[in-house]
């Protein structure tokens, strides 16, 4: 998996996970612009389901399972992805 691919998944679970009907999505797309932390039950949020899909393609895809800045809900598509290629 290379960066345009994760940036291209990440984008795709942004837009399928859009609780805030933010649009356009694309990689210079804040997270917290389009995810919420309190819209679902117990821990099943929109940012807790992205995350772990996004954990779940890269391990997926042979990638390696690198933490996660701290940051990251306040960052860039792009940004993130480049942490975690």
């Amino acid at each position: 998996m290379d960066l345009q691919q994760l940036e291209n998944a990440m984008i795709r679970q942004l837009k399928n996970l859009n609780d805030t009907g933010f649009d356009p999505i694309t990689k210079d797309t804040i997270h917290s612009q389009v995810l919420s932390d309190d819209d679902g039950f117990g821990r099943a949020t929109s940012k807790n389901i992205y995350k772990a899909l996004i954990r779940w393609i890269l391990r997926r895809n042979g990638m390696q399972d690198k933490p996660w800045p701290a940051d990251w809900y306040e960052i860039s598509v792009i940004q993130l992805a480049q942490k975690l290629i």
